[in-house]
């Protein structure tokens, strides 16, 4: 019985004592698998949801840790880095000009394959063709296309209606209710001329509105045509009626001055719709109204940027399993997490678009569509275009500051922009 006994305790010993290992072998092996995930995004309210949801729709193993920063910055922090082979970064926020730049020059991973093998699990048919192609660059999907993304006519509905006014239709009109609501209490308008990408969307929302282009079919610089300079001129007038700061104004600065009641209207993103009606940051809840930007003539191409390109991609030099990093990107593009963002942005998925109930519940909604239906135009999408608009920005900043004629400084920006597509290869 004792050597039973005996034999019965040795075999549980062994028994416990292989457990223990085996546990803790498994437990090494779980703590092995635990990955970072680096995230380099620009910042507004939508990016905010997303790089939150991309941590808490991370599998137990994957740690996100998110860097996002104003758009001028982002972009120089990942044009550095990206050129050093730096895998300081596994997914980076992209949008279509970014998207086409990163993916030129190799920066990027293409995702046809993830996308195709993910379609089923993540319903990817519901995010339209135009999304994917806006995220296609030389045929290559080159990142996972999260929201659209317009521009719109912010006004102050109270003010309008108590001076009997109503919101601008034409160009002519925006003029003129920028004279006429600019008081000793706030200014007409607000802008946003901070270099680059500021400066260059309220640009091309000027120059889409007067029937200007930025480029030809072969490249050749446009801009500095006679829609072009009927643009900058036209922002100059602008510039007279809006705060004396909008020289240094991003989108930030332009959304809080709407918000503490210091500008009567202004273009902005639909994504900065929401803010407006945030307690905790806005004087001016409810009294905020949209619609499609002024046009030349009424119902016309409106004064505006439509951004359609806007999401995720994956690092060419990231030293993670790119197919993890595309399950968790398509994990944050799924129908629950964009219905649960939706107030911040414009939906990628058709589903979600056309949802009666986010019509009725964002009252930003029509105006993104009516802003549609009126033809809002994107930017350009190649390769050196993000490159170019350093030096033309550059150029509108010094005719908006006086420095240079409006004529003279856009004829220099299409010379220095030839010159640079030219060695590019471009022509």
């Amino acid at each position: 019985m004792k050597r039973k006994y005996f034999a019965s305790v040795v075999v549980l010993l062994l028994l416990a004592t292989t457990y223990v290992w085996s546990t803790g072998t498994q437990e090494a092996e779980k703590e092995a698998e635990k990955i970072t995930v680096n995230l380099l995004s620009h910042r507004f309210p939508a990016l905010e949801f997303f790089a939150q949801a991309l941590e808490e729709e991370a599998p137990p193993n994957v740690k996100v840790v998110g860097d996002l920063m104003p758009y001028d910055k982002y972009y120089e922090k990942a044009k550095i880095t990206f050129a050093a082979g730096s895998s300081a970064y596994d997914i980076v926020w992209v949008n279509a000009g970014g998207m086409a730049d990163f993916a030129a020059k190799g920066w990027i991973l293409p995702l046809d394959d993830f996308v195709k093998k993910y379609n089923a699990k993540y319903d990817l048919s519901d995010i339209p063709p135009q999304g994917w192609d806006s995220a296609t660059y030389n045929g290559k999907i080159s990142e996972f296309p999260l929201y659209l993304n317009t521009m719109l006519y912010f006004y102050r509905e109270d003010i309008f209606k108590a001076a009997g006014i109503s919101p601008a239709e034409t160009l002519d009109d925006y003029l003129m209710l920028a004279k006429k609501l600019t008081t000793a209490e706030r200014y007409g308008t607000s802008m946003t001329l901070r270099r680059v990408d500021f400066l260059r969307n309220d640009f091309h929302s000027w120059l889409s509105a007067f029937g200007g282009s930025w480029f030809d079919k072969g490249y050749k610089p446009i801009f500095n045509g006679t829609e072009g300079i009927k643009a900058v001129e036209y922002m100059l007038k602008l510039k007279e009626f809006a705060p004396p700061g909008v020289l240094t104004y991003g989108n930030d600065e332009s959304t809080v001055a709407m918000q503490q009641d210091r500008a009567a209207m202004m273009l902005q993103w639909a994504s900065r719709c929401a803010p407006m009606d945030n307690a905790e940051l806005s004087k001016v809840v409810n009294k905020v109204q949209w619609k499609p930007g002024p046009s030349l003539k009424p119902g016309g191409i409106p004064a505006a940027r439509l951004a359609i390109g806007d999401g995720y991609a994956i690092s060419a030099f990231t030293k993670q399993n790119p197919e993890i990093i595309f399950d968790l990107i398509a994990r944050v593009g799924d129908y629950e997490t964009m219905k649960r963002g939706a107030h911040l942005f414009f939906p990628a998925r058709v589903s979600l678009s056309t949802d009666s109930e986010l019509m009725g519940k964002y009252r930003w909604y029509p105006a993104v569509g009516e802003s549609l239906d009126r033809g809002v135009l994107p930017m350009p999408v190649f390769g050196a275009y993000e490159e170019a608009c350093e030096f033309i920005t550059k150029r509108i900043a010094q005719a908006l500051n006086n420095e240079l004629g409006v004529k003279e400084a856009l004829d220099l920006a299409a010379k220095e922009t030839e010159e640079f597509l030219k060695e590019r290869g471009y022509y």
